[in-house]
């Protein structure tokens, strides 16, 4: 993090020198030089830590807010999350949810009718080698159905797909896309992940029956199409950047 990226984000926040200076503990004057030197002041790592504490998720909210009601377009389903990743852990903003919401008159999902769910942010490192990490650590996308769910060797709390997020209690289908940047020495480094739960077909969700396909890899083409086109990646990613979330850590 440098120079420029704190004048961006006070002004994002729209906080003055002083302001930005006392939530993240330092002087008004250590602001002002940073600014100054813009691209030629490298921010402490403690400095940028205590920026991303306080001000990740009113930063990055926006974005998330608008990306994530396009891939619920692109994808209807009962639950998209789009997750960032900061290094070696995945995190979902409640601005990062889109729910289909349940009609009781017409008895469907009515996709004019969404809202993102108000839980507080999760985070999930790489160590736990769950369905939510397990494609960026394997770099594929994952794709399954009904018991396919329940007996995935991956899956964090065994014999079960009940989720109390949903409104049947149960995930019957699942789609999770990894999005990558070229990293140091141009590696891939893991930045997003799309992920679909419980595909909507004519408002309504689509039941696993004998282990047949539910999301398609047409499905998965219309995900890719939406990263490929780079415009969601770019924008999330300038805000990442910002934040200092992305590359490794330089003092």
């Amino acid at each position: 993090m440098d120079g420029g990226a704190v004048i961006e984000i006070r002004n994002i926040l729209g906080l003055s020198e002083t302001e930005f200076s006392n939530v993240v503990g330092v002087s008004p004057r250590s602001i002002r030089n940073w600014e100054t030197a813009r691209e030629g002041a490298q921010i402490p790592i403690a400095v940028a830590h205590s920026i991303r504490t306080f001000y990740q998720e009113p930063i990055l909210a926006p974005i998330l807010t608008k990306w994530a009601d396009v891939a619920f377009n692109v994808l209807p389903s009962e639950l998209v999350c789009l997750w960032v990743v900061e290094r070696t852990r995945c995190i979902l903003f409640p601005a990062g949810n889109r729910l289909a919401l349940y009609d009781e008159t017409s008895k469907s999902y009515n996709p004019e009718l969404k809202s993102a769910l108000s839980f507080p942010t999760m985070s999930v490192t790489f160590v736990d080698k769950g369905l939510t990490t397990i494609p960026i650590q394997k770099a594929r996308i994952l794709r399954l159905a009904g018991e396919e769910i329940r007996n995935h060797p991956n899956k964090r709390v065994k014999g079960t797909r009940s989720s109390n997020l949903l409104r049947g209690g149960e995930v019957e289908s699942l789609l999770h896309c990894p999005v990558f940047v070229p990293g140091k020495s141009n590696r891939p480094e893991p930045v997003m992940l799309l992920g679909f739960q419980n595909k909507l077909e004519n408002h309504q969700v689509v039941k696993s029956k004998n282990g047949e396909e539910i999301f398609t890899y047409a499905d998965f083409g219309k995900v890719d199409k939406l990263i490929q086109e780079e415009v969601m990646e770019k924008e999330i990613l300038h805000y990442m950047k910002l934040l200092d979330m992305v590359g490794e850590l330089e003092d």
